[in-house]
């Protein structure tokens, strides 16, 4: 399911935000301390997980801790869904 999730997620980020070599992003990959993506990109990413994982950020989740990495953002989906 996390692999899933994690596949699904660099999909969106590489078609949309990502303009370097899709092989170079790994789940680990520091998504809003690199700068791949920035405040506004971010709140596209939570508002594509709200609507293909049906689920609902909270204010206080749209943050780095939550959305730093694909790994930490699937993570983030599987306990929201549990």
């Amino acid at each position: 399911m996390k692999t899933e999730i994690e596949n699904k997620l660099k999909e969106y980020i590489v078609k949309n935000f990502f303009s370097g070599d899709p092989n170079s992003l790994t789940s680990d990959t520091e998504l809003l301390t690199s700068g791949i993506i920035d405040s506004i990109s971010a709140l596209e990413i939570v508002d594509f997980i709200e609507e293909n994982f049906n689920l609902q950020f909270e204010a206080h989740e749209v943050d780095k801790e939550n959305l730093n990495t694909i790994s930490i953002l699937s993570d983030f989906i599987i306990k929201k869904q549990a």
